[in-house]
């Protein structure tokens, strides 16, 4: 028999956050791809709580990026930075990120 609980030892409401599929680390410093005037961009972040949100398993950004600002949720592997972007209306890779309502809870 075995048991699996979550507890919540920190909430903050009003923050911005990713999901945490979208980070990546290079030297261990954190970044995103995110999309600029059409272009694929890195974007280095300074990460906060880490936890859940209700899109699931989610970072806090504290430094980086704008609330409302376009990432991409997963790894593009070798693609360069400054590709040309073209984004269709239903591009599931792709996410604004989420306003500064959402919030982190470390767990």
């Amino acid at each position: 028999m075995f048991a699996e609980a979550q507890l919540t030892l920190a909430a903050k409401s009003g923050v911005l956050t990713v999901p945490q599929s979208a980070l990546q680390s290079t030297a261990g410093k954190p970044w995103v791809y995110a999309i600029e005037d059409g272009k694929l961009a890195q974007k280095m972040v300074t990460l906060g709580m880490q936890g859940r949100d209700d899109r699931g398993a989610a970072v806090e950004i504290t430094a980086g990026l704008a609330s409302g600002a376009q990432i991409v949720k997963s790894n593009l592997g070798d693609l360069p930075f400054g590709t040309p972007i073209r984004l269709s209306q239903t591009a599931a890779g792709t996410t604004p990120l989420a306003d500064t309502k959402s919030t982190a809870a470390a767990q």
